[in-house]
């Protein structure tokens, strides 16, 4: 994959926009962001799968596509708790093309980076420690547990931190732990907004998983966030990947 941060040369901002660093979860800890409607950043590039990696936040607002100077949708990246390098991808036929993020509306739009061709995780089971998992943070990766998945679990209580994967598929299961100290996970596909996970339970369960089914062929990215939430009886915070299922 070819990344392209957010301060990269040949992205083209015009408007009004603030660049600034020292964001610990953004790619390479930097971000550039800006709330006055109608300024757009501009990318070109060679190639047939397109990523635009941001920010949700409860400051968000909307923001509209332009693929080859036509118009491809509208992004909402509003959400109530902030979730760092959401993916949004579109798959394009291979060519040089043009994208164009342009601010909407009175709220922020940002830009972590900019992603080409990333490899898609195929149909199978990924367990935690895998390297097509992105973890966002402070994630705590340990084995020697027998009740999980290959013996592996990776965990944070630190809010904002994350971990996403991007697959080839139209289903995806996010399997866990549920416990008596877990919290609530936010749960985003695509930048769309899926819902809080609560894991928490009296007792231990292992090997717990939801699915997300649904999604229509072709590639997706599942972030999980540690929202900073949790059921009222929870000890703590924690959030949980023993693995992730993809299903063609």
């Amino acid at each position: 994959a070819d990344i392209f941060d957010d301060t990269f040369g040949t992205i083209f901002y015009n408007g009004n926009w603030t660049h600034s660093t020292g964001w610990p979860r953004s790619w390479q800890n930097t971000h550039s962001y800006s709330n006055q409607a109608g300024s757009s950043y501009l990318f070109n590039f060679a190639g047939s799968q397109f990523h635009r990696v941001y920010n949700m936040a409860y400051n968000r607002g909307t923001a509209d596509i332009y693929i080859d100077g036509n118009p491809a949708g509208t992004t909402d990246d509003n959400a109530s708790t902030t979730r760092w390098q959401v993916v949004k991808t579109w798959s394009l036929t291979p060519d040089d093309h043009t994208i164009e993020i342009r601010v909407n509306s009175s709220g922020y739009i940002d830009l972590d980076n900019l992603t080409l061709d990333v490899p898609l995780a195929a149909s199978g089971t990924y367990d935690d420690n895998e390297s097509k998992l992105w973890y966002i943070g402070n994630w705590t990766q340990q084995s020697g547990w027998p009740s999980a998945y290959g013996g592996t679990l990776s965990w944070s209580n630190i809010s904002e931190d994350a971990v996403r994967i991007t697959f080839n598929g139209s289903r995806v299961d996010y399997c866990y732990t549920k416990a008596y100290n877990r919290g609530k996970a936010a749960i985003t596909i695509d930048g769309v907004h899926k819902g809080f996970l609560d894991l928490y339970s009296p007792t231990i369960q292992w090997q717990v998983c939801s699915a997300y089914s649904n999604l229509g062929a072709g590639a997706h990215t599942f972030h999980v966030s540690v929202s900073g939430m949790k059921n009222s009886q929870s000890s703590d915070y924690y959030v949980d990947v023993d693995k992730i299922i993809i299903y063609p």
